[in-house]
């Protein structure tokens, strides 16, 4: 749903070679605040539900039932994850208010995906079954 071009800069930045897994999260969480941050959907350490809800009506218009779901899985993120008592910010690093509403996003999108576009794959029902067992944070 986000411009490639907005994303180089990010991934010139965040991406792209290879992460020992002790950075994987640092480097996440610096490339979603990025990439929200060149959207303006994240503004000063808040997100924008006015334009995060605008960039979904104009990326899903062709696709009511899923301008539904993602709309109210934003809502629904930004409640939860808005709701948590803030981290104590290093002098250095990313928030991590980002990456927790892209992920909690993502999770409740795939939980609920439109039967239209589902993938009835052993792949994508064995992950949904997993996550449906799972303890979400949000």
């Amino acid at each position: 749903m986000i411009d490639e071009d907005l994303l180089r800069n990010c991934k010139t930045l965040y991406g792209g070679e290879p992460l020992q897994r002790s950075l994987i999260y640092e480097r996440g969480k610096c490339f979603i605040e990025c990439a929200l941050n060149a959207t303006g959907t994240l503004v000063n350490g808040v997100l924008d539900q006015a334009k995060i809800l605008n960039v979904i009506v104009t990326a899903t218009q062709n696709d009511p039932p899923v301008m539904q779901l993602f709309q109210g899985s934003t809502l629904q993120c930004i409640q939860s994850v808005t709701s948590i008592v803030p981290e104590q910010h290093a002098t250095t690093g990313c928030n991590k208010l980002g990456v927790d509403f892209v992920g909690c996003v993502n999770i409740r999108n795939f939980l609920n995906c439109p039967p239209h576009i589902w993938s009835n794959s052993a792949q994508c029902n064995s992950l949904k079954q997993y996550l449906q067992q799972c303890p979400h944070p949000f």
